[in-house]
């Protein structure tokens, strides 16, 4: 069974029944299930999650809900988290947002967890590389802020 999702640009397309089971948003009235996302790839990912979600049992669940465990996970479902954390920069920075905003908390601890994996040990400057952030400082300016804060180790 599918619910149809707008997108906020007006277009339509369709998710797993399992998505309203997680989230805490409502249908509007004629059955259609609104998020704040342009992103067909976003919304499918949810959707992917929501029926891998529903099937698991109460200690597996309690792994994706506890990422840290996932090491001591079966292989299967190791090798779902492998192929469901890759993804686009942009695609998991909208996972994050409306996982946060339709309160899917599984699915927020697990988008987190996969941003931590792949900012750590990386600079400043790899990770506004790989989210495409860019920095509107000079080169003077940002020898100042490295000299005031060269305590963090940047």
């Amino acid at each position: 069974m599918s619910i149809k999702i707008r997108l906020t640009n007006g277009d339509f397309c369709e998710a797993s029944a399992e998505v309203l089971s997680l989230s805490d948003l409502f249908v509007e009235e004629d059955n259609i299930l609104k998020v704040n996302t342009n992103n067909v790839k976003t919304v499918e990912k949810i959707s992917d999650f929501a029926k891998y979600y529903s099937q698991l049992t109460k200690p597996q669940k309690n792994i994706i809900n506890d990422p840290k465990k996932l090491s001591s996970a079966e292989e299967p479902m190791k090798k779902w988290f492998e192929s469901f954390s890759v993804m686009d920069p942009q695609v998991l920075i909208e996972l994050l947002t409306l996982s946060y905003d339709m309160n899917i908390k599984p699915l927020l601890e697990l988008c987190s967890y996969i941003t931590a994996g792949i900012i750590n040990n990386k600079t400043p400057e790899e990770i506004g590389k790989f989210f495409g952030i860019t920095c509107d400082y000079d080169d003077d300016e940002l020898d100042k802020l490295r000299r005031n804060l060269a305590w963090t180790n940047l």
